[in-house]
Parts: C-alpha cells; structure tokens; sequence
C-alpha cells in the first residue's frame, strides 16, 4: 500500500494542524468530506503559526508538537502564517 493512501485505508488520522494562514477553514472542509465518506477519524490537534512564534518557538512548532510529529510520522496540515506575513504551504 503506498504511503500516500494510508488516510483512505486506516480510516484514522493522527494528527493535523488547522493552521493560521489564509484559510484555516480548509481542514475543517477536508475533515467534513472524509467523515461523510465514511472514514472514522480521530485526530490530535497541534498548533502551528503566528501564535506558536510569538512564543519564541523560531520555526512555528513547538516541542511538543515536534514529538507528536516524530510520533505520527504525518502531519496534514493547512496553511500557517511566518513572522515575515508570507505563507508557508
């Protein structure tokens, strides 16, 4: 099974990040489509962007959102806002 299939076939997510950028909505769209396909989803969520950098966290994920990462191996994710207003995707 190719790695990029595992959401379809495991009917669960581990972990994703709604992102602060121009539209945190898309996950919530992305999360809506899967459940009415039928997939049961669970998620963690960690938190990403500008919030994340004003607590000093240089590259907008905190430790603990970097073991959670290291742990999931996956990481879905909309877009987050950099200190510079620019949008990483």
């Amino acid at each position: 099974m190719p790695s990029q299939g595992l959401l379809l076939y495991s009917n669960f997510l581990n972990l994703l990040a709604y992102g602060d950028g121009i539209r945190p909505e898309i996950m919530v769209a992305v999360l809506l489509i899967l459940c009415e396909a039928g997939a049961k989803i669970s998620v963690d969520v960690i938190e990403t962007g500008k919030l994340v950098y004003d607590k000093k966290w240089s590259n907008g994920i905190s430790p603990s959102g970097w073991k959670s990462i290291e742990r999931t191996k996956v990481l879905p994710k909309s877009p987050t806002t950099t200190p510079q207003g620019w949008w990483i995707i």
